[in-house]
Parts: structure tokens; C-alpha cells; sequence
């Protein structure tokens, strides 16, 4: 008797029909889309911890806590929101309001405090659902909040499709300094906007911020639970920000499982510390080539008293360099480092 294929899943097959038209219905509302421009408080809403969450549950019991954690902010907190959208752990919330100063006060204030209850109540999102059967949920929530101008992309039948602008970004960004938790508000004029109930509960702080305010610090007003980190408000380097250089032969790695690196600064909470490694290697004849290959690895990062480090692994070194002689050789100023490995650590902006 010959093989047959495997009948399709009725439930599978309709999602797939539903996302293929859903699909379909937003392509064709993009190709006459128009645009136009309005006034917005937007919130970027972050779960802390996510990742490491993930990575210790299985995927449809992450999916059912998402939807619970999601549907709950919304329902319970922004239920009135003119705009909101996914992105990823997180949510995007936003606001129009009238172009007049007495809306802009009245919006904010309410979108402040909002978030300010939805931090502290955070950890009891998913409580009521019953389909969440997982006992070690995230319980930290870090809010970004700004305000401004912003361009609104809209279908023909008008509905609105998103939303972009400079507001947008320094929300995304404030949402990224409010660590480990909290709700950070960024804005030129912050200390001004808030009313006299959110001033008992937030407090002045400045930080710099990659792209917006690198030179000068723009001012914020945060929970008590946020820790803007001292790095965060020192003015921001344009290009990558490198350490002293540091070599160690072939063989002396191998017998190690890891260093320690000094970076030349703490990094920014958008920064990231790496390590650009340069290895000798064997060519096709079996000798090690004048040329190296080098790679960049990204670090745990330690706070000592005399200054930030990065750790890495050399596992993945001691894999490259394995068909690598032991015996060294090493001119002036390290001109040539025929089985040496270079080590030169460094402060990057994140990638976005």
C-alpha cells in the first residue's frame, strides 16, 4: 500500500487562512495609506525579565501569559487609547489630544498616572486568568513617556495603521533607562508638566541619550523604583569608544577559561561592552598564515572599584585557534604576533 500525506489540521489550516487575509487586508491598506500630523503623549511599556523567562517555559504557556499580560494593561489601564501596538514583550500606547496646553496637561497627567498604578500592580497582571498556569511570572514592568508632535499613518477607510515621530523614539528610550522597573517621563520641559499630585511621587533626574540629546542631557522625572545608572547622564561618544589593547599567546589561553577586560568607560544603558579579538590561524598548507581573522564577542560586564569590566569566555576562541601551534613569536609593539591573540575591548551603541 502506498504512503499517504498526513490530513491537514482543520484548526491550523483556518488560522493560516485568517492570517493570509488579515495579511492581505493590511498590505492593500498600505498601498493607499495617507498621513497626516497631530499631537500625542505616547508610552513604550517594557517586561523586565522576559528573556530569561522564555528561555525557562514552554512556548504556547509564554504565548497564554503574554495574552493575559497584554489584554489586562489594556483593559484595565488604557482602555481609551487611540493607538496601541505590540512589540514583542512589550506594548506601544497612544494618545492624541487636542494642539492646547490645558489637553496636553490633562492627557499626560492621566497617562502618567496610569502608568505609575499599572507599575505598582504589575505583578498581579496575570492573576485572574485561568489558562496561566505558570507560578514564576515576571513581576517588573519599565515605562517610557513622552510627548510631541507626531505623523499619523492612516488607511483610505481610515483607520489608523501607526504612528511615527521623534516623541515615539524618546519614549522608546526613556522606556530603557527606567531600570530595574518604573516609569520614566523625558521631556525638555518635565519638571513644568506634571501636576502637583504626580510631583509627591516623581522626581528630577537628567540622562543623555544616543541620537537625541548625546551633548547636553535632556530632563526626566522618575518613580522611586527607577536607578538612573551615573553613566547614563555623562554626554555620549560618537563612534565606538576603545580600551587598551592586550595580548596573550595561543598556548596561554588555552589554559584559561576566561579574562576579565578593562572597558574605557562604564556604558550607557543603551551601550553595549564588547571585546574585538584578533587570532592567528592555519592556512590550507597547514602553517600559520601571516594574515589574522578577527571576530567581536560581547561580554558579561562586572562594576569594580577601578572601573568597568567586560568578562568573556574563550571557548570560542580556543575553537578557532585550535590547529594553532604553541610556540609564539613576537616582534616590536607587537608589529607581528604570529600566535598571539589580541584582545581589545570597547563601548558600542546598541544596535536598533
Amino acid at each position: 500500500m502506498g504512503e499517504t500525506d498526513e490530513p491537514a489540521d482543520p484548526a491550523t489550516t483556518g488560522l493560516q487562512d485568517s492570517l493570509s487575509h488579515l495579511h492581505g487586508q493590511l498590505r492593500s491598506s498600505l498601498r493607499s495609506a495617507g498621513g497626516r500630523s497631530c499631537e500625542v503623549v505616547a508610552l513604550f511599556a517594557d517586561i523586565r525579565g522576559f528573556s530569561s523567562f522564555s528561555e525557562r517555559n514552554e512556548s504556547l504557556a509564554i504565548a497564554k501569559y503574554l495574552r493575559a499580560a497584554v489584554t489586562g494593561i489594556l483593559d484595565r489601564y488604557f482602555h481609551d487609547a487611540t493607538f496601541f501596538k505590540l512589540t514583542g514583550d512589550g506594548l506601544l500606547v497612544v494618545y492624541e489630544h487636542p494642539d492646547s496646553e490645558q489637553a496636553l496637561r490633562s492627557t499626560l497627567a492621566s497617562v502618567l498616572k496610569r502608568a505609575i498604578k499599572l507599575v505598582y500592580e504589575f505583578n498581579s497582571i496575570a492573576a485572574d486568568d485561568v489558562m496561566v498556569t505558570i507560578r514564576d511570572l515576571p513581576t517588573a514592568l519599565g515605562i517610557g513617556v513622552a510627548r510631541g508632535p507626531a505623523t499619523c499613518l492612516i488607511a483610505k477607510d481610515g483607520a489608523i495603521l501607526d504612528y511615527t515621530g521623534r516623541c515615539l523614539n524618546l519614549a522608546a528610550r526613556a522606556m530603557d533607562k527606567a531600570r530595574p522597573l518604573g516609569v520614566v517621563f523625558a521631556d525638555t520641559h518635565a519638571a513644568d508638566l506634571i501636576d502637583d499630585e504626580l510631583a509627591l511621587v516623581l522626581s528630577d533626574d537628567e540622562v543623555c541619550i544616543r541620537g537625541i540629546a548625546e551633548r547636553v542631557p535632556i530632563p526626566i522625572q522618575v518613580t522611586a523604583q527607577v536607578k538612573i545608572r551615573p553613566a547614563d547622564r555623562v554626554p555620549t561618544e560618537e563612534d565606538d569608544d576603545w580600551g587598551e589593547s592586550h595580548m596573550m599567546s595561543v598556548e596561554e589561553v588555552r589554559s584559561t577559561s576566561g579574562h576579565a577586560f578593562y572597558l574605557p568607560r562604564p556604558p550607557q544603558s543603551d551601550e553595549v561592552g564588547r571585546v574585538w579579538i584578533e587570532y592567528p590561524f592555519v592556512d590550507s598548507a597547514g602553517k600559520v598564515s601571516k594574515k589574522h581573522r578577527w571576530y567581536e564577542t560581547r561580554g558579561r560586564l562586572e562594576r569594580h572599584p577601578q572601573g568597568t569590566v567586560v568578562v568573556i569566555s574563550f571557548d570560542e576562541i580556543k575553537r578557532l585557534t585550535a590547529s594553532v601551534p604553541d610556540k609564539n613569536e613576537s616582534w616590536f609593539l607587537g608589529i607581528r604576533t604570529k600566535n598571539y591573540i589580541t584582545f581589545r575591548p570597547f563601548v558600542r551603541a546598541k544596535k536598533r
